[in-house]
């Protein structure tokens, strides 16, 4: 019995002596407490792709949302996690009576202002193993009006923090996502109404409004009346974002023009590759 007793007590001196195989920890964010023998963790955190590629980040709709894999081990001796003397390795490794689990800390880095994002649990618990263990939470990410139809690269930090003689460690990802582009436009006309004196060009100047939230080509088509010349100047215009440019209308009615005559135009915005539905006005054109 006597020898049992001596032999657990020689066994937890050397546990808690210095081991000449340890590696020390760099600088960590929560300034880990300083021990003699640090071992290392291992932190990897992915996302599912699928999810962000088949998604539409509509702006003001429904919120996207995106699992996030964190998966964890620790590198350890194994014999350090088996018994015989659980109790003592275990304290030795972890300054606990048992294993605990390890918190990790997820946060987004750069959030943007047009774009309401989250990640539930913040603060996922991860079994500790020498074998990966995974963990998941749910990024989810809600587009707010006006937000830009650009990819935007947004930045997830992930955590963990020394645990005992455990190192800490961070991973980081980034999930490249756009705002769904919206074709908004807007079509003033001072004249809408005017006089068009038969066989003679008469001009009227449209204003086009890109009022959508990415910079957008407007191709401009106007309906062909026979006997009459109508065309536009330019018949398209590439508009930024709140910006407004002209365009002119060229009418020539034919010779025995002498009532009244509905001419319409079409606007069709487009952003690369992707088109939106035509917008539609009507001039008149009255004989003098």
């Amino acid at each position: 019995m006597n020898k049992k007793i001596v032999l657990v007590v020689v066994i937890a001196i050397l546990l808690m002596a210095p081991l000449g195989s340890a590696t020390m920890t760099s600088s960590y964010r929560n300034q880990p407490k300083k021990m003699p023998i640090i071992f290392d963790s291992v932190l990897e955190l992915t996302y599912d792709a699928g999810a962000v590629n088949n998604a539409t980040f509509s702006p003001d709709g429904p919120a996207v949302h995106i699992p996030l894999y964190i998966k964890y081990k620790i590198d350890v001796p194994n014999n350090l996690l088996r018994p015989p003397f659980r109790i003592l390795k275990t304290y030795f490794l972890f300054q606990r009576l048992f294993i605990p689990a390890q918190q990790c800390l997820i946060t987004p880095l750069n959030t943007p202002d047009w774009a309401a994002i989250s990640i539930t649990p913040t603060n996922p618990f991860i079994e500790i193993s020498n074998q990966f263990k995974t963990s998941t939470a749910i990024l989810s990410i809600a587009v707010h009006w006006g937000a830009p139809a650009q990819a935007y690269n947004l930045h997830i930090l992930a955590e963990t923090f020394q645990l005992g003689r455990i190192s800490a460690n961070s991973a980081e990802l980034q999930i490249l996502f756009c705002p769904q582009y919206i074709p908004l436009l807007e079509i003033s006309c001072d004249q809408p109404y005017f006089t068009a004196p038969p066989n003679q060009t008469t001009y009227n100047t449209l204003e086009i409004t890109n009022l959508g939230n990415a910079e957008t080509l407007v191709t401009i088509n106007v309906t062909q009346i026979p006997g009459w010349s109508l065309f536009t100047d330019p018949t398209q215009l590439m508009i930024d974002v709140g910006n407004t440019k002209p365009c002119t209308v060229i009418i020539r009615p034919p010779a025995d023009f002498h009532e009244e005559q509905a001419i319409t135009l079409s606007f069709t915005p487009s952003h690369l590759g992707q088109v939106g539905t035509p917008v539609s006005i009507v001039l008149h054109a009255h004989y003098p």
